[in-house]
């Protein structure tokens, strides 16, 4: 699926994106990491009086990751609704990002086909940053919207 005129994806049946590139790369990089799709949201919840946390949410909870175009920005939806006739307390959310940068012996792979992560997680200022290690864009970022924050 081409996004913009910048990026194409291909997003899973499950609703996760397992490729993220750039159209008009000088590098053929691919930013996701082959074989883990990026959307995946890990959910810790307990039911109404109960002390531990739940690890097996999806038992308690339908999650869903949804993404969509929004001007020049592609906007990950997040998704959860209680499928328990009990009231549920959401712990964690976990989200993981299968980004591509697992080193290669070759410098120039990895400094052309690889990418390295930079970011702050500080609440309501928190972004994520992904570049080559050569430098030379494009550039990924990724920040909370509205009243989303990451901790």
């Amino acid at each position: 699926m081409k996004l913009s005129n910048d990026w194409l994806v291909a997003v899973e049946q499950n609703g996760g994106l397992v490729s993220l590139r750039h159209t008009r790369d000088t590098f053929p990089t691919e930013y996701i990491l082959p074989g883990q799709p990026l959307g995946i949201a890990d959910v810790a919840c307990r039911r109404a009086g109960e002390t531990d946390w739940r690890t097996d949410a999806r038992r308690l909870l339908d999650v869903s990751s949804s993404f969509e175009l929004n001007g020049n920005a592609l906007v990950w939806n997040i998704e959860l609704r209680n499928v328990m006739p009990q009231l549920l307390e959401l712990g964690d959310l976990g989200l993981g990002f299968p980004m591509h940068t697992k080193l290669a012996w070759d410098a120039a792979e990895t400094a052309r086909l690889r990418v390295f992560r930079h970011g702050i997680i500080a609440g309501h200022n928190s972004f994520l940053f992904w570049t080559r290690p050569n430098a030379i864009g494009p550039y990924l970022a990724m920040a909370p919207l509205g009243e989303t924050k990451f901790e």
